[in-house]
Order: structure tokens, then sequence, then C-alpha cells
């Protein structure tokens, strides 16, 4: 009662809403002309009002605004406060859009739906049916008799609007926004994690280069001179990690040309062999 007071409705009339999303689409006309007579012929005209949102459609609200009815009739064009227009009603007749719907179960509103888009559409039909929160009516003479029969039996119209409630979401926007947020931190975490391991394994390597040239730089000091005196100084750890493979070249190239003092050599003695 008190949105209605504050949207200048009648406190004590039942209200159906109807609406046709942001551009007004649906067969909004229709719909509520065939509604119109009818509760005029029912005589409910007197004690029901209906609310048209038309959104972006003007032409549509011009031309119900025209009309003389004997209805207490309520054109809007497009409206930011859709939650209490909702809130204000008694009914919802609309399109299969999914927002609608779910604000519609948020306010405990019964469902007419009128129309729906093929495919993505489809299932809020079946869902909205199977669940007795409301009708898929697609003639306007179907709905106007669908909306009568509901506002003249009061124990079908709370049955509704229970099962409506019950199926309601008030908190879904913030649950999703707090999964999202769970899953996002997760894999920054995870993230994370994987830098540590990379610069753990970085540092890892450096450290066994390190230790690589420390070794080779033992050996080369074994050396003889005039190997060392070609080796060339490095400023930078970088620089001595190249170095490593370079020498193990100059390795394999030379191990065959130096031989231990007490070594035999083995064309000197084939030489003996031969002179004796």
């Amino acid at each position: 009662e008190q949105v209605r007071a504050a949207l200048r409705l009648d406190v004590n009339k039942p209200t159906v809403l109807i609406v046709g999303g942001g551009d007004g689409v649906g067969g909004l006309e229709a719909v509520v002309r065939v509604l119109a007579e009818k509760l005029v012929s029912d005589r409910l005209a007197c004690t029901t009002q209906v609310i048209v949102v038309c959104g972006k459609n003007r032409g549509l609200a011009n031309v119900l605004r025209s009309w003389k009815t004997g209805l207490s009739l309520v054109v809007l064009d497009f409206v930011a406060n859709m939650n209490e227009w909702m809130m204000a009603s008694d009914i919802i007749v609309t399109k299969a859009g999914p927002g609608t719907i779910a604000e519609s179960m948020i306010c405990g509103l019964p469902i007419i739906l009128s129309s729906f888009l093929p495919g993505q559409e489809e299932g809020n039909v079946r869902f909205v049916v199977e669940q007795g929160i409301g009708l898929f009516l697609s003639k306007p003479e179907d709905i106007a008799h669908a909306v009568t029969e509901w506002l003249g039996d009061p124990e079908q119209l709370a049955v509704r609007r229970q099962r409506s409630l019950e199926h309601g979401r008030p908190q879904a926007t913030v649950e999703i926004v707090s999964d999202i947020w769970k899953q996002t931190q997760k894999r920054l975490d995870e993230i994370e994690q994987r830098r540590s391991e990379l610069a753990e394994l970085q540092r890892s390597r450096a450290q066994e280069a390190q230790e690589r040239y420390g070794r080779v730089m033992d050996a080369s000091s074994r050396w003889p001179l005039g190997i060392r005196s070609c080796s060339p100084s490095f400023d930078s750890d970088a620089q001595r990690c190249l170095l490593v493979p370079r020498i193990g070249l100059l390795l394999r190239s030379t191990i065959h040309s130096f031989r231990e003092p007490d070594e035999p050599r083995t064309e000197r003695s084939s030489l003996r062999v031969r002179s004796e």
C-alpha cells in the first residue's frame, strides 16, 4: 500500500502490470485493448487498475493515452524504477525475458507470458509454467480471460504468488559477484604460486651455473700457461656462465695433447719394440 501511494495509485484496487520490454514490443496494444474490453464487460473496470509500460515505444504510449475506456489506465514510457511498479502490482503480463521474470519472482508476482523469442527464451516459458508460477498464453483473449479469472479467485492468486516467491533469488547478483571474486582470487593465487616456482627455478639454475663455473675455473688453474693466458676476463655471472660450454669444447680439443708425466707414450713404445 505504501508503494502504491508513493506511485499515486489506488491502494485498494487490484493492479495488473503489462510490460513489453524496453522497446515496448509483444503486441501490447492488442493485449491492453482486449483486457480493457473484458474488464468492462465483467464489470471489473471500476475495481481494477491497469499499468502499461511502453518503454521506448512512444507511439504506442500516445495511442493508449488517447483511449476513453472507462478503465483506470496508467500509461508509462521507459521507467527506471520497475521494481516499484512490480511491488505495487498483483499480476504481470510480459514477454519471456529472463530479467523481467527474475524480478517478478523476487516481488512474488504471478506471471502471464504473452510471447517469447524462439530458442533463448523458450526455456523460460517452460520453467514458469512447470513451477506453477504462471501461464503462457499468446492470444489476447486468453490473456484477458486468465487475468479476470485470477482476480476473481484470490486463493489461486495467493498460491501462484507463493510459488513465485519461493523461486525468487533476491541475493542472486551478490552471489554471482561473490563467486566471480572467489574464482578470480583463486586464479590469482595460482599465478602467484607459478611465479614463485619459476623464480625459484631460475635461482636454482643460476646457482648451478655458478658452481659449474667455479669448478671449471678451479680446473683451469692447472692448465698449461699458454691456455690460461688466453682465457678472457668476465665482469658478470652471466658472462661467466657463457664460458662453461666454450671451456668444454676447449677441453675436448686438447685432451689428447696433454698427458700426465708418468703416462707412457704409445708411439715411443712401439718404436722401441721395432728397434729391438
